[in-house]
């Protein structure tokens, strides 16, 4: 299970979970507020999350995480 986690300021975060680059048009990831849990990921199987975050002033970043599952 994985989350998405606010550092600085809450943002909105578009997500994909196919590798492609996420838009405006992505995904829009479930939080309940900037100190509440919001949308928890259940992965079964290695998935590389990628989001695109902007927060209440305007800036913007971007990232990924593979997640692996099993493996040897």
């Amino acid at each position: 299970e994985t989350t998405f986690e606010f550092v600085n300021e809450p943002s909105v975060i578009h997500y994909t979970m196919d590798g492609s680059r996420p838009t405006q048009n992505s995904q829009l990831w479930d939080s309940t507020g900037p100190r509440e849990p919001g949308q928890v990921f259940h992965l079964t199987e290695t998935t590389t999350i990628r989001w695109l975050a902007e927060d209440i002033k305007g800036n913007v970043s971007t990232g990924s995480q593979q997640f692996v599952i099993g493996g040897p």
